[in-house]
């Protein structure tokens, strides 16, 4: 039996109980008389992403203007990205030269990309979602004819855990488009962004997940400001 202690805290912008790690931004916190903390915000990563982008939307002269700012501090980064043909192939060439290192690395990417859950609860995940890509909406069926893969098993938050409390389906463009950026912030922008089914991927992540916990024992710790 497996227990997974979870922290809640209820959110000051929207008001909802959330689990804390995979839906508040925060930061480490170093005082010189005690131990260093980690504080979370008080409002979670949904109302922070929609407070930036109603604030962007209604400053958009000072948003381009900072942009073109940064961009011009930052000119390395800006020339890292308009190279990316040149360092496409330094990189195939570099992979040839480096068996070893790649090895090393697939090894840590595989930490982060396979989830600890049974057949059913993947069952059970896929059916909450109505057997199709949480994000686009795109079936189990047609993702497979379209993609030549079957919708995969994403983690919610990039860092999160192996659990079915951090595993939602997602089919491959959507998969390889989140990439580890942060979901709420990630599909706020994407295309396929749809408020209904945001709502049902928060709703599987903050209760309906437990419902399909098989031999796990959940405790849950709520935390309200």
């Amino acid at each position: 039996m497996i227990t997974t202690e979870i922290k809640m805290r209820r959110c000051r912008g929207c008001g909802v109980i959330k689990p804390l790690e995979s839906n508040y931004y925060g930061q480490w916190v170093y005082p010189k008389t005690k131990k260093k903390y980690f504080n979370y915000q008080g409002k979670c990563k949904k109302c922070i992403s929609k407070q930036n982008v109603k604030w962007q939307r209604k400053n958009i002269e000072k948003t381009r203007d900072f942009k073109r700012e940064w961009g011009r501090r930052n000119t390395d980064i800006t020339r890292y990205h308009a190279r990316k043909p040149q360092r496409k192939e330094y990189m195939k060439v570099w992979r040839k030269e480096n068996p070893d290192k790649i090895k090393q690395y697939n090894f840590y990417r595989q930490m982060n990309k396979h989830h600890d859950i049974t057949e059913r609860e993947w069952k059970s995940c896929k059916e909450h979602f109505d057997n199709s890509c949480a994000y686009c909406g795109i079936s189990d069926g047609m993702a497979k004819e379209r993609y030549g893969n079957y919708l995969h098993k994403d983690h919610a938050d990039h860092d999160g855990s192996n659990n079915l409390n951090n595993c939602i389906p997602a089919c491959k463009s959507c998969n390889s488009s989140k990439h580890n950026f942060v979901l709420e912030d990630w599909y706020l922008e994407s295309e396929s962004f749809s408020e209904g089914r945001l709502n049902k991927i928060n709703n599987w992540l903050s209760s309906e997940y437990k419902k399909h916990m098989e031999g796990k024992s959940v405790t849950i710790k709520v935390s309200l400001d």
